[in-house]
């Protein structure tokens, strides 16, 4: 189900003003409580809450700003967690995980990390001074006759332009692209991880099928990005990829487990690269 939802699934700013049916709500509500109980790779749990609104108003008139990126949204998922390296990776990948299964449903959503009213909602939900909001998602029924604004945005970030196989997938090292031909068991969720959403379609994540059989994630930072949100955004995105890999393993019948190795034999010559994580095959 997963990788034809990763292949199918596009980013929405234009919705219908049209309210989310009763049988529909009741199954994103079901997510919504799987999301909040559900951990990433590092462990780590964060929490949301959905905010249904009208012109971008909620119960308590309230206004959610999204500065005209959004139009008609049926609501909102707010997420909170800390800012801290692997708390916001794990942010990255249950939140994507809820977002496929939305699609599933037919309600289109898309990542919002920059572009809202963040004191706002800081305030509303009162939070800890150590936590967070990374991202928001606005959802609903996506409107076949896109906003300029969203054909703007999607023609801007290059959205439908994803780098090749072979310059984030390696074999052994960082230095050796990897071809698709090579990655045997693996060329499916990479690929699936390849084409993930990002912020600013930026792709930041790099994967390396080791000598020692595990695949091993690395993000490539992109010099002064996002450093007026005061948090790594890209660490998002890498718990997307890491979503998607893990997700189309599952489906194919790919049994593992996410682990850290200490003292990781492939050099990184890049101050821009740093080592998140791996995934081991259960053989």
């Amino acid at each position: 189900m997963y990788v034809n939802l990763i292949e199918n699934r596009r980013s929405v700013r234009s919705f219908k003003n049209t309210p989310i049916t009763a049988d529909h709500l009741e199954k994103m509500n079901l997510f919504l409580d799987v999301l909040n109980q559900s951990v990433g790779p590092f462990g780590h749990r964060a929490e949301f809450a959905m905010i249904p609104v009208s012109n971008h108003i909620n119960a308590e008139g309230e206004r959610i700003g999204t500065y005209g990126v959004i139009r008609n949204p049926a609501g909102y998922v707010v997420g909170m967690t800390k800012n801290d390296r692997e708390y916001l990776v794990d942010f990255g990948y249950t939140f994507e995980i809820f977002m496929l299964d939305l699609f599933s449903l037919g309600v289109g959503s898309c990542w919002l990390g920059g572009t809202f009213d963040r004191k706002m909602l800081s305030t509303k939900f009162e939070m800890n001074s150590s936590f967070i909001i990374p991202a928001i998602m606005p959802f609903g029924y996506h409107d076949e006759k896109p906003s300029f604004i969203e054909k703007t945005m999607r023609r801007l970030a290059n959205s439908d332009h994803k780098l090749d196989f072979e310059t984030v997938c390696f074999n052994q090292n960082l230095e050796s692209p990897l071809k698709k031909e090579e990655a045997s068991i693996y060329e499916i969720p990479l690929e699936m991880a390849r084409i993930g959403p990002s912020a600013s379609n930026k792709q930041p994540w790099r994967m390396v099928i080791g000598a020692d059989g595990l695949v091993h994630f690395f993000i490539k930072h992109t010099p002064n990005y996002g450093n007026r949100l005061k948090f790594d955004i890209q660490l998002l995105d890498m718990g997307i990829a890491m979503a998607h890999f893990k997700s189309a393993a599952d489906e194919i019948g790919i049994k593992g487990e996410w682990k850290v190795c200490e003292g990781l034999q492939i050099p990184v010559d890049d101050p821009h690269v740093e080592y998140i994580m791996s995934w081991q095959t259960q053989l």
